[in-house]
């Protein structure tokens, strides 16, 4: 959408004429490897100057915003570069709403293979939406035109299920600096629940975001597994899980994701065939279990 039409509205939003800046000083990079540190991803982007702050949105997404606008247009030239330690490279692209982080609410949860229209035809039910940003397959950063839109998004869309889609969607806001924090569905009015270490501990047992940790037993295999219910406790997802073969160990991502780590590499080949879209006792929707490699 462009600017002039949200200033047309009337309303006092996050992208009126008086809150943009000349030039922005951040950018909006996507596609690192999940479990790269704020730390690696500082560092690649202080060859294009002095980094004030990096915040993650999801596993491989991040804002960086620098000390001033002229290294964030140097940045942009980093695109297609990648972080050390990575596999594959990141899209770089300049941030020219920098007011707008009391407008983005991040969506995750979706099926894989939504669409931008299916995304932004459910979200537009709390407001106007100015862009969407994708931080992963299923999940997206969405930027409404005023707070209050985005409030709404969470106290109405949270676990709404999209069109089509197969489960329902987790909506969030991001305040203050101090991470995501999640509104829980009607019932629960002003709850907010802690969420953040999106992607401390996902990766391989060597390298970068797996630092202080053991490498995986020789032989092992692990697996991605999102999606179950907030609150799931250790001993329900290593149960549940355990029909595959024997856990030797788990790390959580999120409060509705982990990494698990087979004795063995067939066990985990397993519960990608046998668990992937099963329902953990006591949840309410099922599952994703991805293959991972282990080192």
């Amino acid at each position: 959408l462009k600017r002039s039409r949200l200033k047309q509205s009337g309303r006092a939003g996050c992208f009126d004429s008086f809150t943009v800046r000349a030039m922005a000083d951040r950018v909006f990079v996507r596609g690192f490897d999940y479990g790269t540190e704020e730390d690696a991803i500082r560092a690649h982007f202080q060859q294009a100057g002095p980094v004030s702050s990096v915040e993650l949105w999801g596993k491989g997404a991040a804002i960086v915003t620098f000390s001033a606008p002229a290294a964030a247009e140097a940045a942009v030239k980093l695109d297609r570069s990648i972080i050390p330690g990575n596999s594959r490279f990141v899209e770089v692209k300049l941030d020219d709403d920098p007011q707008s982080s009391r407008c983005r609410v991040f969506v995750r949860g979706f099926d894989f293979g939504t669409t931008d229209e299916q995304l932004e035809s459910h979200c537009s039910q709390a407001g106007q939406i100015v862009k969407v940003q994708w931080c992963s397959k299923g999940s997206a950063i969405v930027t409404y035109s005023t707070p209050a839109e985005a409030q709404q998004a969470i106290n109405t869309l949270n676990r709404s299920t999209i069109p089509g889609n197969s489960r329902f969607v987790d909506v969030m806001i991001k305040e203050d600096g101090n991470g995501f924090f999640e509104r829980r569905m009607k019932g629960m009015p002003g709850a907010m629940f802690w969420f953040a270490n999106l992607a401390r501990y996902w990766g391989k047992g060597k390298g970068k975001g797996s630092k202080g940790r053991k490498e995986d037993p020789p032989g092992s295999g692990r697996v991605f597994v999102r999606g179950f219910d907030f609150g799931t406790t250790d001993e329900q997802l290593q149960s549940h899980m355990s029909a595959a073969g024997e856990v030797a160990d788990m790390h959580w991502v999120t409060r509705g994701s982990a990494v698990v780590i087979f004795k063995d590499a067939e066990s985990a080949k397993k519960a990608t065939e046998t668990l992937h879209k099963s329902v953990i006792p006591n949840n309410s929707r099922y599952i994703d279990v991805i293959l991972k490699d282990s080192e």
